[in-house]
């Protein structure tokens, strides 16, 4: 170790590395310069805005590919997805296909004929 050392770096592996322990019972070590604190925590805000910019992404290309599948529109579910992250494919994904919703729409309409029929043959007495 020699006198007027300026030593740049973490404080504990500078003190194991270069500091024999012989050397005194106390050291005064500066804080970190809080100048390098806001770059730092504006990179890691950047590489959240990034992450959730990509699964959003994801989830809209997912639930565009599950909307096709339906038969329901790509586009607006797309925006969907986009919008909503995961909880738009989890609403594309529990959407109903066209073709079920074509079905219960002739089912009920099969069943409000039989309900009419029913109800002329009970004003004219047959059944």
């Amino acid at each position: 170790m020699t006198d007027n050392t300026l030593y740049y770096g973490d404080n504990l592996a500078i003190l194991r590395e270069h500091i024999p322990d012989e050397a005194g019972d106390r050291v005064r070590a500066d804080v970190p310069d809080r100048s390098i604190a806001p770059a730092r925590d504006a990179q890691e805000e950047d590489d959240v805005t990034l992450v959730v910019i990509v699964l959003n992404l994801v989830s809209a290309f997912w639930a565009s590919w599950i909307a096709g599948k339906k038969g329901r529109s790509k586009l607006n579910w797309f925006f969907i997805g986009l919008f909503a992250g995961i909880f738009g494919v989890i609403a594309a994904a529990m959407a109903k296909s066209t073709a079920q919703l074509h079905a219960e729409e002739m089912a009920k309409a099969v069943r409000l004929e039989e309900e009419e029929a029913l109800r002329r043959a009970t004003k004219t007495g047959t059944t």
